[in-house]
């Protein structure tokens, strides 16, 4: 399972899957991961034959995998838990490859805008950033490096996670795309992506409102710039927000939540789909559907859910109305669930989109920018090239 910024809900978990354990009389391990690892632990295990039975996966993970043959079809668990408590309609798309569900919706992860109130206030704005034109003049009226506080906590290390979220909401936001609508060929190297490149370039190389390191950041510097209040903006999902909560309550006031920008085509919201999935290869797979099943019983999962928001917003669609949702904070994250737009776009998601993320090759174009300094078309081409031999595979 994947270990999140959630002692909680961590915690809750293990003890659920033990406790189905117990109730079906046979041991259930759980090991916990940071996302960073699973990807070579997957490998190995495929490889060696020696899967678990149930494995944490990213949609952009489960559409690679189910690509290559390795994962049950969870078609018939999907649609009773659909039919027993309504999902999302929108998260179908995340987990389905040529008609089947290959993975069961876990939670949503919404990506907003974490914003230090204060320090805006200090450079004139009393509200944050509406569009991402705003969010870069903000970034550079907040940034103070001799103060050691850096305007926009973003960065672009080969593996970081959080910087392929943030390009794409950016480049979808100018109307740039990075796949065709019938997702047969790429289409990134575009004027309106160049624009939203640019964007990111200017605020990296132009203003320079970021760590002199950012280049190098991986998924867990962004949180750290942010707690450790060297960031005036950040870009993340509720990890930052529930860590403040009990870490630093002086941070966690001055803290404010929005959504994200919008750009000239509008706002996009990248959607993050959390899942579990079960590796075809498994001993006991109606065990394993049975325990998809019980994890996933609405009300054991709601209190699972209330651990650990607004980090983990709920697959049930009509969860959006209980209380602890209505909270202002919690209901920025979860109103942004219905606007999810995901990997693949503007196609569908599919494997290819899956394999384009998982290869990190957005970021690779944007080390190839901030880095190289290569000139922005021909790094789009680049990119584009290498999508084009992905979706050739």
């Amino acid at each position: 399972m994947l270990k999140n910024f959630s002692d909680v809900s961590n915690q809750y978990f293990v003890d659920r899957s033990e406790q189905f354990g117990e109730e079906k009389g046979i041991n259930v391990t759980v090991e916990m991961i940071p996302y960073a690892e699973f990807l070579t632990k997957w490998t190995a295990a495929i490889e060696s034959g020696e899967t678990p039975d149930v494995t944490y996966m990213g949609y952009q993970e489960a559409g690679m995998f189910a690509d290559q043959g390795v994962l049950l079809d969870l078609s018939d668990v999907y649609q009773q838990i659909d039919e027993r408590q309504a999902l999302y309609p929108s998260l179908a798309s995340a987990v389905s490859y040529e008609g089947a569900q290959y993975a069961i919706p876990y939670w949503t992860e919404p990506i907003v805008l974490h914003y230090r109130k204060d320090l805006l206030e200090k450079a004139g704005y009393t509200e944050p950033p509406k569009t991402w034109e705003e969010f870069r003049e903000i970034a550079n009226a907040c940034n103070d490096p001799a103060s050691g506080v850096v305007g926009a906590g973003v960065g672009f290390g080969k593996n970081n996670s959080d910087a392929e979220w943030f390009a794409r909401a950016v480049i979808w936001s100018y109307g740039g795309a990075l796949f065709s609508e019938d997702g047969k060929s790429s289409i990134v190297n575009s004027k309106e992506s160049e624009e939203g490149v640019q964007l990111i370039s200017d605020i990296f190389l132009v203003d320079k409102s970021v760590a002199p390191s950012a280049v190098n950041w991986d998924d867990s510097s962004n949180n750290n710039a942010y707690l450790s209040g060297q960031a005036a903006m950040v870009i993340n999902a509720g990890s930052i927000y529930n860590n403040l909560k009990t870490s630093d309550e002086e941070l966690f006031e001055k803290t404010g939540v929005a959504t994200l920008p919008s750009g000239p085509a509008g706002r996009y919201i990248p959607g993050v789909c959390n899942n579990l999935a079960v590796f075809k290869n498994t001993a006991n797979p109606e065990l394993a559907k049975e325990y998809l099943l019980y994890m996933t019983e609405p009300e054991s999962y709601r209190e699972w859910l209330e651990g650990g928001a607004p980090l983990t917003c709920p697959i049930y669609e009509d969860f959006k109305n209980d209380e602890i949702w209505q909270d202002p904070v919690n209901k920025a994250f979860i109103d942004t669930v219905d606007s999810f737009v995901f990997l693949g776009y503007q196609s569908d998601f599919n494997p290819a989109a899956g394999e384009v993320y998982t290869q990190r090759l957005v970021n690779d174009m944007f080390q190839q920018v901030l880095v190289e300094q290569t000139d922005i078309p021909t790094a789009l081409q680049n990119l584009q090239d290498k999508i084009d031999a992905v979706i050739a595979k």
